[in-house]
């Protein structure tokens, strides 16, 4: 898995010229793995590259342990904090992501419930990630 990523990051290095053929090759090499598993709760569904954006569209589904769209609203807002926190800790661990930052392309992620209702959403920068 790492050399993948290491090969990924070399290819995209090496070939994109601007941040936004970068972006543009990011997002056609991550499209082809869609839709991703990223837990029970939560997959990933789509990745639009919108020029110097990179959007990351999850859709939320329920199960019998985590019956998402039945939380209450603290419970929800526990639940989105986590989500987040998951995404930006994600992100901000990645190298290719950390290059998308330094070439100034921003990472939208997009949280929708199952029937495509809008749970929440957020931008991420370099910013988020000198927080942590």
């Amino acid at each position: 898995m790492f050399f993948r990523f290491f090969i990924l990051f070399f290819c995209l290095f090496l070939f994109g010229n601007d941040s936004y053929d970068f972006a543009k090759r990011h997002y056609e090499i991550y499209k082809t793995s869609l839709p991703f598993r990223c837990n029970d709760n939560l997959t990933l569904t789509a990745l639009l590259n919108v020029g110097d954006i990179l959007l990351y569209k999850y859709v939320v589904n329920d199960t019998m342990s985590k019956p998402v769209s039945k939380f209450k609203d603290k419970k929800l807002k526990e639940y989105i904090k986590e989500l987040k926190n998951i995404a930006i800790k994600n992100s901000c661990n990645d190298k290719v992501i950390l290059k998308l930052f330094d070439l100034g392309i921003k990472i939208e992620h997009l949280f929708y419930f199952e029937k495509a209702k809008l749970l929440f959403e957020f931008k991420m920068g370099s910013k988020e990630c000198s927080i942590i």
